[in-house]
């Protein structure tokens, strides 16, 4: 992502926040998170913010702060009457799924199959360019009690009816690095299933991860007055808010 994209979604109405911590009395970037502004066709929803870039740093992967960062963009957005987020990923990318999908309670609204079209000289799609588009609603019931914000009585909380699942191996991570022919033959399964799912008007509405790792997508019928249990993550995330991490945002440091 070149330094321009940034300088231009700071001004112009997006937001880079970036979470760090001191280390020898100077800040150590852990993550950021880019977003740029948009403006919705449906006047009753306006402005909004395109999360395009999620990135941590390798070395502290699995602490946690994608989701604290997610929260603390929640947190200001709601400050400046935003009150969606969207967000696309490629779906055999599971760890994003766990975030966006079981950590805040985004829903899968659409799916592209070729989102980026042909950039090959031979005119052939790229290979994994299937995007998920998700949308967080920052303050519905559902949102909020994923993040661990409402703690009704689980048996209080209807689950969803799932009519479909899409399941991505657990072995696809290590396809892709390696540029196994698995992967790309497991790619064409996902999309081609992902790609019906949408066509029926299903939306993914849940993530899980099976013992054996193999990660499925939950599809069913969206409903917005509709909110669900979100496979019983409360507690972890209320104390994940805990986390002493500092946060700036275009650069400069905000209060925690």
């Amino acid at each position: 992502m070149p330094r321009r994209s940034f300088l231009i979604a700071i001004n112009t109405g997006g937001i880079v926040l970036g979470a760090y911590r001191y280390h020898n009395n100077l800040p150590v970037l852990l993550g950021f998170i880019l977003s740029f502004a948009g403006i919705s066709p449906d006047k009753n929803v306006g402005v909004y913010w395109h999360a395009e870039m999620l990135g941590i740093h390798p070395d502290i992967r699995n602490q946690h702060i994608g989701q604290r960062l997610l929260l603390e963009l929640r947190d200001y957005a709601l400050s400046r009457n935003i009150k969606l987020i969207k967000y696309n990923f490629d779906p055999t990318e599971t760890r994003n799924a766990h975030i966006y999908i079981s950590r805040t309670g985004s829903i899968g609204r659409k799916y592209s199959s070729n989102h980026y079209g042909s950039f090959s000289s031979s005119g052939n799609p790229s290979p994994f360019a299937g995007r998920l588009h998700m949308e967080c609603w920052l303050d519905s019931p559902h949102t909020r009690r994923c993040l661990g914000l409402e703690i009704p009585s689980e048996r209080a909380i209807p689950r969803p009816k799932i009519i479909d699942e899409v399941a991505v191996p657990s072995n696809m991570e290590e396809w892709k690095r390696t540029k196994d022919v698995r992967a790309i033959n497991a790619y064409n399964v996902i999309d081609k299933n992902l790609s019906a799912a949408f066509d029926r008007g299903l939306n993914v509405l849940g993530f899980r991860i099976e013992p054996d790792g193999t990660s499925v997508y939950e599809l069913g019928v969206f409903n917005a007055n509709d909110s669900w249990w979100c496979h019983n993550l409360l507690l972890f995330n209320l104390l994940s808010k805990e986390t002493p991490y500092h946060y700036s945002i275009n650069g400069l440091p905000m209060s925690t």
